[in-house]
C-alpha cells in the first residue's frame, strides 16, 4: 500500500506526508478543545493516473518514459473520475469507520506497458499499441523533470502497492484499463 513519509525520495509524497501531518495536527488541536466541534479527515493517495496516457506530448511521452523501467513491469493506476467518486463518498460518509480519520491507497489496475498495449490495440483497433514518443525523446523529458524522474524510479523500484482486488471488492465501479480506454480515453469509440 502506498504510503507517504518525510523520508520519501519523492519530492511531491514528502510534501503530501508534510500537508497530511499538518491536517493531523490541527484536528487534534480542534477536537482538543471540547467545544462540541470535530475535525475528521480522510486521504486519498493515488497511483498514477490512466490520463497520463493521452494523446497529446506528454501522454506520448509517459509510455516511453514507462517502458524505461521495463515493459513487462507492472505500473497501478486510476481514473481520476474514481478518485472523484470516492471523495464524494468519503465527504458523503465523514464520520463512518470506513473514511474517518483514514488513509486510503487507490489504484483500479495493476498492468504492464505490454499488457496496456495490447489492450489498447483490441479496445481501439490502432496496431501500433499505445502511442508513443521517441526513445531518446522520453528519456530526455525523464531526465530533465527531476520529479518525474525520481517518482518513475521510485515506481520501478517500489511501486505503489496497492490491493486492486481488495481495493475493487470495496469500490466495485473502479474502472480498470480497458474500461477507461473505452470510456474515458482520447481515443473512446
Amino acid at each position: 500500500m502506498r504510503t507517504v513519509g518525510q523520508t520519501s525520495s519523492v519530492p511531491h509524497f514528502a510534501s503530501e506526508f508534510r500537508t497530511e501531518e499538518h491536517v493531523k495536527a490541527t484536528a487534534a488541536a480542534t477536537n482538543s478543545q471540547n467545544d462540541g466541534s470535530s475535525l475528521t479527515y480522510t486521504f486519498l493517495r493515488p497511483a498514477a493516473f490512466f490520463e497520463n496516457l493521452s494523446n497529446d506530448f506528454f501522454g506520448r511521452c509517459f509510455p516511453t518514459m514507462w517502458r524505461l523501467n521495463g515493459a513487462d513491469k507492472p505500473m497501478q493506476f486510476i481514473a481520476t473520475s474514481d478518485i472523484g467518486r470516492i471523495a464524494a463518498a468519503a465527504f458523503a460518509a465523514h464520520d463512518s469507520p470506513k473514511y474517518k480519520n483514514k488513509a486510503i491507497s487507490l489504484a483500479g489496475d495493476s498492468l504492464s506497458l505490454n499488457e496496456a498495449s495490447w489492450i489498447f490495440r483490441e479496445e481501439t483497433g490502432l496496431h501500433g499499441g499505445l502511442p508513443e514518443m521517441y526513445a531518446w525523446l522520453g528519456g530526455a523529458v525523464r531526465f530533465a523533470v527531476a520529479d518525474l524522474r525520481v517518482m518513475l524510479k521510485w515506481m520501478d523500484q517500489k511501486g505503489f502497492g496497492v490491493d486492486v482486488p481488495n481495493l475493487r471488492q470495496r469500490y466495485p465501479h473502479l474502472k480498470d484499463f480497458r474500461a477507461w480506454v473505452r470510456e474515458e480515453s482520447a481515443w473512446r469509440k
